[in-house]
């Protein structure tokens, strides 16, 4: 295609993916949405409140904005987003105004440093690679969903040859053995949290919400230090008031400032606890 607009590389290993070998042409068309709607470098928007970092490979939306511009509806979009994380293509951040999507080893596939002619989700408008250029450089436009197989790395550093047509693909990393490492990984992460956490009710929902939103050490250790910063406000709480660990997680809360919590408790004049660290009872099932 012409230089105005860019490309993304789609690779064949594709066919082979669940999203077209038995998901719906919804949850297709909507990997599809994000590929091309991906930033193609680093940017930052301000969302009427703060500026927000929007790493290359991602890009802001929401479901109903999903669900007009990919012509669906809300329901689809939703159960497209739900499949889509679940077969790791993508991952997401969300709050209740927007949700940022990240398409999973993104840069592995699309990011080259001498051709930055993919799609940028911005306002602005800028020089394309002319048409000619584009015809010389080697594209072998084939995106691998989910990171799951490399038919063909585009890093500057490999010179392998791309794959011929009807060529067999070489095997990847099996993505069963990469699901089931990181399940053993969030379990063992959430025995660490749920004792720590300030309101231990509702044991299973909140390990259904700790294995949506915490999947990398990183996310983990950001929940476990803002479960140990906010716990001496919401232990100065009545234990109704307190948030169930679920909710708590599917809020993002640990977002929050825990300052904000100990001013709101001195201007109430609650009283200060000094937080222990709780130990398991028969209660937490």
């Amino acid at each position: 295609m012409g230089s105005r607009g860019g490309y993304v590389r789609v690779y064949r290993v594709l066919l082979q993916s669940p999203i077209w070998t038995q998901l719906t042409p919804a949850v297709c068309k909507v990997a599809m949405y994000f590929l091309l709607k991906a930033n193609y470098k680093p940017i930052e928007w301000y969302d009427g409140l703060r500026q927000v970092p929007i790493p290359a490979g991602s890009f802001i939306t929401s479901y109903a904005t999903a669900a007009t511009e990919c012509s669906l509806s809300v329901q689809q979009i939703r159960d497209a987003f739900a499949h889509l994380e679940r077969t790791q293509f993508a991952t997401y951040r969300r709050t209740h105004r927007w949700t940022l999507v990240t398409v999973v080893n993104w840069a592995a596939y699309q990011a080259i440093a001498d051709e930055e002619n993919t799609v940028e989700n911005t306002n602005s408008t800028r020089q394309g690679t002319p048409d000619k250029e584009i015809k010389k450089k080697r594209t072998n436009t084939c995106a691998s969903p989910g990171g799951d197989a490399r038919a063909y790395d585009p890093s500057p550093e490999n010179t392998t040859e791309p794959i011929e047509a009807g060529a067999p693909l070489p095997s990847g990393p099996d993505p069963r053995a990469a699901a089931q490492d990181l399940a053993a990984k969030q379990e063992a992460w959430f025995s660490h949290w749920w004792p720590a956490y300030w309101l231990r009710k509702a044991k299973q929902a909140a390990r259904r919400a700790f294995g949506k939103h915490v999947r990398t050490e990183e996310r983990f250790q950001e929940i476990i230090a803002a479960t140990r910063a906010q716990a001496p406000g919401m232990l100065a709480k009545e234990e109704r008031f307190r948030p169930h660990g679920a909710t708590w997680l599917n809020e993002q809360r640990w977002e929050d400032e825990p300052g904000d919590t100990a001013l709101r408790q001195e201007a109430s004049g609650s009283t200060y606890v000094k937080w222990e660290p709780p130990t398991e009872t028969g209660n937490d099932r």
